[in-house]
């Protein structure tokens, strides 16, 4: 398994603020909060000028804000859980 790197803060910023995902879906315009849970998770990572976007909702400075200063592993444990 190839392994998962924490690149944005988007779930943090989410919690920090007590924002649920259903209110940045519909402030994107998505239908679905599909999206913004794979991003929370770090599976994938939103487009630029979704970046943007995100980081006026959050009235950040910087849209590069939302990432992470310095991308760090996201370890699994399950794998090290003797059975």
């Amino acid at each position: 398994m190839e392994p998962l790197y924490k690149l944005n803060r988007i779930k943090s910023l989410l919690a920090d603020k007590r924002i649920k995902n259903e209110v940045l879906a519909n402030y994107l315009g998505y239908k679905s909060v599909d999206i913004i849970s794979k991003w929370n998770s770090n599976k994938i990572q939103p487009p630029v000028s979704v970046c943007y976007q995100i980081a006026l909702f959050f009235k950040l400075k910087d849209w590069r804000d939302i990432f992470e200063p310095e991308p760090f592993e996201i370890l699994d444990f399950k794998d090290d859980i003797d059975e």
